[in-house]
């Protein structure tokens, strides 16, 4: 939001220039108005065409009792994990439609989309 304050003060300066209060005012909003601005278009593209990553772990499924392969959904920019895509468990892998609490269990474990781990299969 730097580019908020900056374009306030530049705004403001410029409206001083004119010799009133109210010119004072205006072009500080507008200066403001373009620092939001910018920033908003510097984020955009900073952030364009983020990905989800897919990656598979083996997870124990608390349900089954057993270990499942599964396919995570994570985002590689916030390191948090998204979803499930794909259960090894499920009768058909791609439908997952449990409560996902394989979800929670990566989690927890600390490894983070994108850190390599010794569960792939």
């Amino acid at each position: 939001m730097g580019a908020a304050v900056i374009g306030f003060a530049i705004g403001f300066a410029l409206g001083a220039g004119t010799g009133t209060g109210g010119g004072a005012f205006v072009g500080g909003i507008l200066g403001a108005m373009l620092g939001v601005s910018i920033h908003a278009i510097r984020w955009l593209w900073a952030h364009r065409g983020d990905a989800p990553t897919v990656e598979r772990h083996r997870v124990l499924c608390t349900p089954y009792g057993r270990v499942a392969d599964i396919d995570f959904v994570g985002d590689l920019d916030t390191r948090r994990w998204l979803g499930v895509k794909r259960c090894s468990l499920l009768r058909v892998a791609d439908e997952v439609a449990c409560d996902k609490r394989c979800l929670n269990r990566i989690k927890h474990s600390g490894v983070k989309p994108g850190d390599p781990c010794d569960c792939e299969s």
